[in-house]
């Protein structure tokens, strides 16, 4: 998985997907998921580091099986968030 963050004065978001995704771009009707990777090609990492971020995050992107499963079993999202385009799951988190 690739994990970056992303700063500004207020918050941080952090963006995880699985490696595999990093560059596709998938559409289903009129909706489009763009895995670009200057937003999500940061740092290659495995479940434990992608686990310890995600339990200290307020805001996030995920996409991928990998990125959604780790999330579900920590507890951090419910299957009632998942997105899906073209079967692909992803999730956003923000905090309001």
């Amino acid at each position: 998985m690739y994990l970056k963050k992303h700063n500004n004065k207020k918050t941080e978001i952090l963006a995880l997907c699985d490696e595999d995704l990093l560059g596709k771009t998938f559409v289903e009707k009129e909706l489009k998921l763009e895995i670009q990777k200057h937003f999500f090609k940061g740092k290659k990492i495995k479940k434990k580091e992608a686990l310890e971020e995600l339990q200290k995050t307020r805001n996030a992107t995920l996409i991928g099986k990998k990125a959604i499963t780790l999330a579900l079993h920590s507890g951090i999202v419910t299957k009632n968030q998942i997105f899906y385009i073209k079967k692909i799951p992803f999730i956003l988190i923000f905090e309001l």
